[in-house]
């Protein structure tokens, strides 16, 4: 068998393989499923190696430089975007369902025999439901994820891919993703997940709320920004491409080990290694990243900030003095 220590070995490896372009430029493993293949339809597919495009909608940020996206392709990017746009949709109508289990509870004997202290925790489990509903709570934080989701689609067009990824022996570990790009998004989404984390607490505090007979929706990757950074590159950045049953499966745990082949065995690209910004390419990209209006970065977010620049400033200014 051979035995590959280096991209220029894997190279060489997919020029012995029948019928597959001479380049890595977009052999890129997390869409494999729309690699080239000279026998099948090019129609969804990327193309055989990086070309110059000048009509690109989705990720017009890689218009005029040698890309992997083309026009058709964007067919396929456009309907993984849908599916992922749905998971989040998904868990609001979960929670939704949660609550209206919730009201149903006030509608029992139950709940007329209860004292005014379990009605008191059960209205505040129902208001803690509606903070977390109400869009002008979660839309920043859900268009900040529609943002990064974006720019893993438009991962699809780079033809450096191979720079922004960690390797390990015959598998991409893991994605080398700014440190801006967490930090963006859960300046967007900390709020959010602190209303989550209140509202699962309610429940708990609450005798008549945990009387619902639905289950609690997953929503554990609001708890801090580790657990959603982690989450975002595990489950999406991992995975941009998923399908329709894997939406359907969205929910079930993380696997411990999550893998993409690249072929024989490869050795790591090293210390020359590029950080990809999923946060600034989805803000360049055509996908529609808005959430009920509002798009990632703006409101909360920028005041957060405010503080922040005021103290730079400041500081600035002293040592100008």
């Amino acid at each position: 068998m051979l035995r590959c220590y280096s991209w220029t070995c894997l190279l060489v490896w997919f020029r012995l393989s029948v019928g597959i372009p001479d380049s890595l430029q977009c052999r890129n493993p997390l869409f494999e499923s729309h690699w080239y293949e000279p026998t099948g339809t090019t129609g969804s597919q990327l193309s055989e190696i990086g070309r110059l495009r000048t009509n690109l909608r989705l990720c017009p940020s890689y218009n005029g430089m040698q890309s992997c996206c083309s026009e058709p392709f964007e067919n396929a990017q456009l309907k993984h975007f849908e599916f992922w746009k749905s998971v989040l949709g998904a868990k609001l109508r979960m929670i939704d369902e949660a609550r209206a289990s919730i009201v149903a509870v006030g509608n029992r004997d139950v709940y007329n025999a209860a004292n005014q202290i379990d009605r008191e925790q059960y209205d505040i489990a129902l208001e803690a439901y509606a903070q977390v509903l109400d869009p002008a709570k979660h839309a920043q934080c859900f268009a900040s994820m529609l943002t990064y989701m974006a720019g893993m689609l438009c991962f699809a067009c780079d033809i450096t891919w191979m720079h922004h990824v960690h390797v390990d022996d015959t598998k991409i570990i893991r994605i080398v993703l700014a440190e801006g790009s967490c930090t963006e998004l859960w300046l967007d989404c900390g709020d959010f997940g602190k209303l989550t984390r209140d509202m699962i607490q309610s429940v708990l505090d609450s005798r008549l709320a945990t009387m619902m007979t639905t289950q609690f929706e997953n929503i554990e990757m609001f708890a801090d920004q580790e657990a959603l950074c982690d989450w975002m590159h595990d489950v999406i950045a991992m995975h941009p491409f998923t399908t329709p049953s894997e939406v359907e499966k969205e929910a079930a745990p993380i696997p411990e080990t999550i893998i993409r082949r690249l072929g024989e065995t490869v050795g790591d690209v090293g210390t020359n290694l590029w950080p990809y910004d999923a946060m600034k390419e989805g803000r360049a990209s055509g996908f529609d990243i808005e959430w009920a209006g509002v798009i990632a970065g703006s409101g909360n977010s920028a005041l957060k900030l405010q503080p922040l620049c005021s103290l730079i400033l400041a500081c600035a200014v002293a040592a100008w003095r």
